[in-house]
This record gives C-alpha cells, structure tokens and sequence, in this order.
C-alpha cells in the first residue's frame, strides 16, 4: 500500500500534494467533532440517571453554576439539547467533508484523463504503430476512471477514517483503556485475518476486470468500425459472442470483488453485537450493578461503536477496492509520469502553435542515402534513397504495393525518422524541435483520409475553433474548384448540413471531394495526395487535379497516383521498387522502362 501511495503521488505532483495536506485539516476538524458528538452524550446520559452527580461531579457542577440554572430539568435540557447541537455540526461537516472528497477526487481524475489524452496526442507516428488505439482508447476511459474512483477516492477514505478511528479509540482509552483495547484487538484480528482469506482472490479479479474491460472496447470498436462488412458476412454472433464471454467474465469479477468487500459488514454486526452484550456484562461486574455509571459508559461505547463499525468498514472496503483495481493503475502509472512531466514542459502543444507562421520551405527538400527500417522488422524498407524536390514542383511518387511507398511519404511528412541517411529541407537538417513546424506547412490527403461528424463546413475549416475567422468567400470559390456545389444545392442545409459519423451520408467521391476542400482551404505550401482522388469518377478527378497542377503555380504538390493523364503533367516521377529508387525523371524518361510499364 505504502509503495502504491509513493507511485500515486509521484504521478499526481507537486498541487495535489499541497492540496492533499490541506486536505488533512478538514479531515482532523471533522474528526474533533466527531469526538465532541460521543463526548456529548455522556454527561447527559449520567445526569438522567443520576441526579446527584450535579453536585458531586466538580466539571458538571461548574457548568450548571456558570450558566446559573434553578432546576434539575431545565439543566436535563440544557445538555440534550447541547448533545443534539454538536451531533448536528458533526453530521453537516461529516457531508460537507465527504462532498469535497468526491469533488476533490473527480476533478483529479479530471485533471489525469486530460493529461494523458495530451500525452498521446504529442507522441510521434511511430509510437502510434506500436501501440492499439484501442488501449489507448482503454487507458483514458476505464483505466482513468477505475484509478479515480476506486483508488483515488477510496485512498481518501481510508485516510479520513484512519483518523476518526484513532481520534474514537484514543477517547475509549480514556474511558476504559481495558475495553478499549480488547476493542482494538477484536477488530484488528477479525480484518486482517479475512483480507488474507480472500487477498489472492482480489488480486486475480483485478487482473481480470483490467484485461476484459480493454477487451470490450476493442470489440466494440472492431464491430461498429467495420459494421458494414460485419452485416455482409453475417458474422454478428462473432461479435455477440466475444463480447458476452468477455462482458460475462468482467461482470463476474466485479461482482465477486464487490461481495467480498461487504461481507465482513454483515458478520461484524452480529460479532458487535456480542462484544457489546460482553462490555455491559463486564461493567455490570466492575462497578457492581451501578448503572448511572454504567449507562453513560456504555451510551459512549455504543455511540463510537455506531461511527466505528461504518468507518472499520469504509476502511477495508476501500482497501478492497484499491487492491482490486491495482492492475488498472499499474497500466497506466509510467503514462501518468511521463504525462506529467509533458504538462509541465513548455515544449508542448501551445509551444507549437505559436509556431504556425514560421517557414521552414524555401527552396528545397533532400533525401541523402536515407534508410528506414521498422523496429519490428529485420530488413530496411528504404534503402539508401536519394533524390531532391524543389519548391513549387509537381512530383509523383509510383511503385508496386509494399515498395515503400506509403514509408517513404511518412518520412518527407515527418512522422518517421530515418534509420540512416538524413532528410534535409533547404541544406537544413531537418530535427525533432523543427517537425511540427515543418508539418504545419503540409496538407496531407489520402485515400482513408477522415471526416468528422459534424457539418460539410465543420469538415472544411478542420480545426478552427473561432467561427469570426472564416473566410467565406475563399469556401466559396473552393466548392466551385473541388465540384461539391451541386452536392451542397442537394443538402438539406447546404453546408451546414450534418454528414454523419465518418460522413455515413456521403459517397465515397462526395467525401474525398471534402477532404481536397479542406487541404485547398488550409493552403499549406505543400500539399501531399496519397491515392486522395481514387474514389473520384475520371472526369472528376480530371477537373480537380488539373486545378491541382496547373493552377497551383506556388505550391509544391507530391502525389501518389497510377494514372497515366496525370502521370504525363507532373514535372518528375519518383520510380521506387523494393525499396530503392529505381528511377526518377518525366514520363517520357520513363515510359520506357519496363518494369514501370506494368504500373500503368
């Protein structure tokens, strides 16, 4: 536990420490009117049965003297009302502690979801390859979500009642150290003996609850992602039956771990209830049957005992629950540093923005016996690839299906490094610090390239929050260049129509129509077309790539396309073939060649 809080806290930071201490104070507050509450009833109960102790008892005599009281009942009241006040305060700041602690608790968890979905977001392409987006998926919304409130908040817990039941077992000291102490042991010997029953059981839960909750998003996600060929072949019981089976043994586990934190309640109560008949039958003994003094003793035991046995089990249920969700934390607790060590960088997402207007791009880019090789892999996919492209230039890379292709547009889009060789843009090399102001200066579009759910115009202005900032009358002449105007004119709002998840209600043409959109009107200096215009009809592409081409004088335009009409306009063609450049020149250069006669 011990070790888990040093993790916890370490990922946490230096202002939930600081918070967290602050904490500490309403909590020891609360738990001294807590005391004050079982305190109050005792003089109130020892007057009600013994009068006399008025005058006899010197600190009950000074009170009803100090306060100049003329009867016994008026007094009675006096201290049941007194009783009932301080037992109020009590209740309300016990509330209002526990309204901060879940406040407290979720806006920490608050605070992780977002650090690490900022984490993730600043990673490279490469880290993207490595890991599922599925669990990255999993790690902010069960992960996060498990952590804050079933380790988070329970940890909190268990501190506050920590507190309280040292504060109530010091006061039952006082009043009989030697019942107080067989409380102690009672209670200890009974929890420790039946977490280490079930402590195996818990932990092997955690793993499990860890593992299949990851699992149903990853269903989840693999199903309604390919939902259309789900329906076409006929394999919903596929699905239904991975996610039952996985949904079956999660529930399970969290229903197992869930009794096993609430058990020790139900015979604990029935054990308090025999210690309790013991305390009375040991007090009748001690003081010989005296009950004025026996009622106010065992009026304070059986109150302690009515916020000791729900705080006792707080304690271990919470301690339960931490134990059961530890797997969770342990997923994402090295994310969690690293996210925090992010947060606190000023190299980060803000850090680039600021950076939109820098150029990079003035004359040109170079690859010098640059070779890549993919960390799971024993072969380079590049090898020494050499070649430059010169600002404004129309240039189209072709080459059979896993020529490098695809890896060799990852590198000049900076989202790869090479392995060897360099990647210089004007004479410069180009450097972690300097990507993502290179990336700026690139619109990319390909063949899966994603739409949101949202609205056509939404899709074109992608990624500008503050609507003021449109530039209407550049959408305008962009719809008439990219052909959507008709598409617009059949939309029920026109461009402010909704398209639906990944525009579920657009063609595939209408969507990559779009995408070319979105790319005219962020007017990158760069504009790399993967395969964008395959869904196209000829005439479309026709249309739209001539615009591309021939009206985009100042633009430096990298395709990867077959298609000999636009093969014969570009100004170079990049020849790869197994991962080497196997020629690069125009199209009559290469028409030529035999090998890149089969491309086309």
């Amino acid at each position: 536990m011990i070790n888990l809080i040093n993790k916890l806290f370490a990922s946490l930071g230096n202002n939930f420490i600081k918070n967290f201490f602050l904490f500490q104070i309403l909590i020891i507050f609360s738990s001294i009117f807590e005391i004050l509450s079982i305190i109050s009833v005792g003089p109130f109960i020892a007057v009600l049965f013994n009068n006399n102790l008025i005058f006899s008892n010197d600190k009950i005599k000074y009170i009803y003297s100090y306060f100049n009281f003329v009867n016994i009942e008026s007094f009675l009241f006096f201290l049941g009302v007194s009783a009932f006040v301080i037992i109020l305060l009590s209740s309300l700041l016990s509330i209002f502690v526990n309204w901060r602690l879940i406040i407290f608790s979720q806006k920490i968890g608050y605070n992780l979801s977002n650090n690490l979905f900022n984490f993730f977001l600043n990673k490279n392409w490469n880290f993207f390859l490595k890991n599922h987006r599925n669990k990255l998926i999993s790690k902010i919304q069960v992960d996060v979500i498990r952590v804050t409130n079933e380790i988070l908040r329970p940890l909190f817990i268990i501190n506050s009642k920590i507190i309280l039941t040292i504060s109530i077992l010091i006061l039952l000291m006082f009043v009989s150290w030697n019942l107080a102490l067989i409380s102690i042991i009672f209670f200890s010997i009974f929890y420790i003996l039946f977490y280490f029953v079930i402590r195996k059981k818990i932990l092997d839960n955690s793993v499990n609850i860890s593992k299949h909750s990851n699992e149903r998003i990853k269903i989840l996600n693999e199903s309604f992602y390919g939902i259309k060929q789900v329906i076409l072949s006929n394999i919903r019981e596929f699905f239904y039956n991975r996610f039952f089976s996985t949904s079956k043994i999660l529930s399970k586990s969290l229903s197992d771990n869930l009794i096993l934190s609430q058990i020790p309640k139900n015979i604990l109560e029935l054990l308090s209830l025999f210690l309790i008949i013991f305390i009375i039958l040991f007090l009748t003994k001690i003081f010989n049957n005296d009950f004025s003094v026996i009622f106010p003793i065992i009026a304070i035991y059986s109150l302690s005992a009515f916020k000791l046995i729900p705080a006792l089990q707080q304690i271990y249920s919470s301690f339960v629950s931490i134990k059961g969700s530890y797997a969770s934390f342990q997923n994402i607790n090295s994310d969690l540093r690293n996210s925090l060590y992010l947060k606190n960088k000023k190299n980060n997402l803000n850090f680039y923005k600021n950076n939109n207007s820098l150029n990079l791009f003035n004359h040109s880019l170079t690859f010098k016996n640059v070779c890549f090789r993919y960390p799971s892999n024993k072969r380079d996919v590049l090898k020494k690839v050499h070649f430059q492209i010169f600002k404004n230039e129309k240039i189209a890379i072709v080459g059979l299906n896993g020529s490098g292709k695809s890896t060799l547009l990852d590198l000049i889009l900076g989202l790869l490094k090479p392995s060897n060789g360099n990647f210089y843009i004007d004479n410069h090399l180009l450097t972690d610090s300097k990507i993502n102001i290179w990336q700026n200066q690139i619109s990319y579009i390909y063949q899966n390239s994603v739409l949101f759910d949202g609205t056509v115009l939404d899709n074109i202005i992608f990624g500008i929050e503050n609507k003021k900032n449109i530039n209407y009358d550049k959408i305008d002449q962009i719809i008439v260049q990219v052909g959507i105007k008709t598409l617009l004119k059949k939309l029920p709002k026109g461009i402010n129509s909704q398209i639906g998840e990944s525009g579920s209600v657009l063609s595939g043409g209408q969507k990559q129509k779009i995408i070319l959109a979105r790319a005219l009107y962020k007017d990158s200096d760069i504009m790399v077309i993967d395969e964008g215009t395959s869904a196209l009809d000829n005439f479309s592409e026709k249309v739209v790539m001539d615009h591309f081409i021939n009206k985009l004088k100042d633009k430096t335009i990298i395709i990867v396309s077959h298609r000999i009409n636009l093969l014969k306009k570009v100004d170079k063609i990049i020849f790869i073939q197994n991962g080497k450049i196997k020629k690069i020149g125009n199209y009559n250069q290469l028409k030529t060649n035999k090998s890149f006669k089969v491309l086309i």
